[in-house]
């Protein structure tokens, strides 16, 4: 009989890179922000809307509207190996101020 070689199983990526938390002040006509970040040669990112999320996010990561959001990306070699996910966090705050009159003139 012949025997069988084991092969070794492929290493998951390194997690990917962030580019940076971003934090805004809405603008009159609100802006949008988009979650960033980076993988290896031949690796592909994918976003998700939870560090244990199953399926990935349909479209870019981003945030149009006052408040936070916390996107998850992950790095899939070309073997299909996962890496760990990273969070970027997406925050559009309101800055205006609202000035009232108090008392009598």
């Amino acid at each position: 009989s012949k025997g069988y070689e084991v092969g070794t199983a492929p290493e998951s990526p390194e997690a990917p890179i962030s580019l940076g938390n971003k934090t805004v002040c809405a603008l009159d006509v609100i802006q949008t922000l988009t979650a960033e970040a980076t993988v290896g040669k031949d690796e592909t990112l994918f976003w998700y809307s939870s560090q244990e999320a199953l399926t990935p996010i349909q479209g870019l990561p981003t945030l149009s509207q006052i408040g936070t959001i916390t996107y998850w990306a992950e790095a899939v070699s070309a073997q299909g190996c996962a890496s760990q996910r990273t969070p970027v966090t997406l925050t559009i705050n309101n800055c205006s101020i609202d000035l009232q009159k108090v008392g009598t003139y």
